[in-house]
């Protein structure tokens, strides 16, 4: 607003509704076009520093994406300014992304494809209510009509904001691998899931609503009646601001340093991609099952698996045949061995991977093959702390091939 030295009449209607919105007088309204001439440095230095951080930004940040529409034109000099306020005020990249996806379906009256953003953790959903009330949408049929749109959306936010682009594949080989290969693994590890970009704002609606309290360095949840450790700042490079009520990543923190989620954190994050699934399917599922359908919906892919080469022959190649007779494991008493799978002719050093018994081992030793009954090879980590640590690769079907 009059960054091109001009103040349009709507721009002024706009001001207009977000007074009336907050239930301020009307004559507010001159002050505010007086300031918009007139700006004054001081005021706009304590407006960043109160907003800072605070959830409440998410707010201010849309309304000025508002307002640099409502002339129907967007002057050169417009969207630099919002940039510069959204970076001001520690507005996380994601969420600025969130904002602008939100504002953009408001602007077209795509409420089905923003209704996602009034019912998850990735905005401040009380904060935008007002824009469904001002439209005449009412929430609860809007909510009810897009259960199934806001979870397949929920998976593409959180896929935009894991860095698939680093993926690189190779074909998948074993020590003995003399068989039609037909599945690719990544050669390396998968990219961190759980970053700031996805764990800030679902902690910080969590504490919004009352479900976590902090006390020195460690966050606490209450499920069941019981308080329980849910996590730690340091481990989060996290700082809380109590008078706020606000957390937000440590000043001195370095884009690709590791946090450390814990495994209560991780389920309960994506519980929110398989909570809808558990309700429409009443059939009892492994845990590997979860940490394969959480790979599935974001990359694609599923847990590299470990070879039995002694079984080879005994089974359909690939994912889903292994399944079919994984039980008859039990029944057999010789020394099967597993087989680790290669990366460019090598073997990483801790690489977890699912056996076709359903065990987890991990590659403490970088070697190609080992004794199943060697205890040293067992991995004793619960699914939930296997996704977070991603010491482990991905394997999906080559394209054209048949499972």
């Amino acid at each position: 607003m009059n960054v091109d030295n001009n103040i349009h009449e709507t721009e002024v209607e706009y001001l207009q509704i977000l007074i009336n919105s907050f239930s301020l007088d009307n004559s507010v309204l001159d002050d505010v076009v007086d300031f918009a001439k007139a700006p004054d440095k001081a005021t706009i230095q304590a407006f960043v520093t109160y907003y800072q951080r605070k959830p409440l930004a998410q707010l201010f940040l849309f309304d000025a994406l508002m307002m640099t529409r409502r002339d129907n034109q967007v002057h050169e000099k417009e969207m630099p300014l919002v940039n510069a306020m959204a970076t001001q005020l520690e507005i996380l990249k994601g969420t600025q992304q969130d904002i602008f996806d939100l504002f953009c379906h408001i602007k077209n009256r795509n409420w089905q494809e923003s209704a996602l953003y009034f019912s998850s953790h990735l905005l401040t959903p009380d904060y935008f209510k007002h824009l469904l009330a001002y439209h005449e949408v009412e929430y609860k049929a809007l909510m009810a009509e897009t259960a199934e749109i806001r979870r397949n959306r929920l998976i593409e936010v959180i896929k935009k904001k894991v860095n698939l682009d680093d993926l690189e594949w190779e074909e998948l080989n074993y020590t003995k691998g003399n068989y039609k290969i037909k599945y690719e693994i990544t050669t390396n590890f998968i990219p961190n899931l759980l970053t700031h970009e996805l764990l800030l704002p679902f902690l910080q609606i969590k504490l919004e609503r009352h479900e976590l309290r902090i006390s020195n360095n460690d966050i606490y949840i209450v499920k069941n009646a019981e308080e329980l450790l849910y996590a730690n700042l340091s481990d989060l490079l996290l700082v809380y601001d109590s008078e706020r009520n606000t957390l937000s990543v440590k000043a001195e923190y370095i884009s690709g340093d590791n946090i450390v989620v814990s495994s209560e954190l991780s389920k309960d994050f994506f519980d929110l991609i398989l909570h809808p699934l558990h309700s429409n399917n009443s059939n009892e599922s492994k845990s590997y099952d979860e940490l394969n359908v959480i790979l599935g919906s974001i990359f694609s892919a599923e847990i590299a698996q470990a070879e039995d080469y002694a079984l080879k022959q005994s089974y359909l190649s690939g994912i889903n045949g292994a399944r079919l007779w994984a039980a008859s494991l039990k029944n057999i008493q010789t020394e099967e061995k597993i087989f680790f799978p290669y990366s460019s002719n090598y073997f990483l050093q801790n690489e977890i991977v699912l056996g076709l018994d359903d065990q987890l081992y991990i590659n403490t030793g970088c070697v190609g093959e080992v004794l199943m009954s060697d205890i040293n090879y067992l991995c004793d980590l619960s699914p939930w702390e296997v996704l977070v640590s991603g010491q482990f690769r991905l394997m999906r079907p080559i394209k054209g091939s048949k499972k």
